[in-house]
């Protein structure tokens, strides 16, 4: 596994991930909602996750604060160079997404969706990929969606993560004092003491 300088702890979080990719791996579809506080770690851990993977497709999209309104300008990340008609029902969107996850996974290989910052979705994305997930059934396909604790105001998303058993939460605190010495080391800083990383 590829381990960059400045990464560091997080083995819990990675063993998760692993492990769901295998219950994808055997056609049963999961997804990992991994929540935080800004600046957390999420899309560190989710780059460090994506880069450990060598036979899986991975279809990788984020939002962006400045995008918001932008109408399905995160599934058009999937598609470059087409632009959806911000008027079409984000059903069929659904169903376009099925079907893209469904021929990415013909030749055997799992497909990974990862979604970085859901908070920074628009509404158009959000409800289409929604509707994709809630329909996966027996689909090589793990979904890794990344975004801030306080990120459940949808309803739609907020029933889906809290009442679906193929749904995992992960929450991701702070990094352990022994975390922070070894970051520190990483990042040429110097030896941090226990009693420092500790305060």
């Amino acid at each position: 596994m590829r381990t960059p300088a400045g990464f560091v702890g997080r083995h819990s979080e990675l063993r998760i991930l692993g492990d769901r990719l295998a219950a994808a791996e055997t056609g049963q579809p999961q997804v990992v909602y991994l929540e935080g506080d800004a600046g957390g770690g999420k899309s560190t851990l989710l780059s460090e996750f994506l880069g450990s993977l060598s036979d899986a497709v991975v279809l990788e999209v984020g939002g962006d604060e400045d995008e918001t309104l932008l109408s399905y300008g995160v599934i058009d990340q999937l598609q470059p160079g087409t632009v959806t008609d911000p008027g079409t029902d984000p059903m069929a969107v659904g169903a376009w997404l099925l079907d893209l996850l469904d021929r990415r996974q013909a030749g055997g290989q799992v497909v990974v969706l990862a979604i970085d910052d859901l908070q920074w979705l628009d509404r158009p994305s959000s409800r289409a990929v929604l509707f994709a997930l809630r329909r996966l059934r027996a689909d090589k396909v793990l979904a890794v969606v990344s975004t801030r604790a306080d990120a459940l105001a949808d309803p739609g998303w907020a029933r889906f993560v809290g009442g679906d058993s193929r749904v995992t939460r992960i929450r991701l605190g702070g990094l352990s004092p022994a975390d922070l010495i070894e970051l520190a080391t990483a990042l040429g800083l110097g030896v941090l003491s226990q009693r420092g990383a500790s305060r």
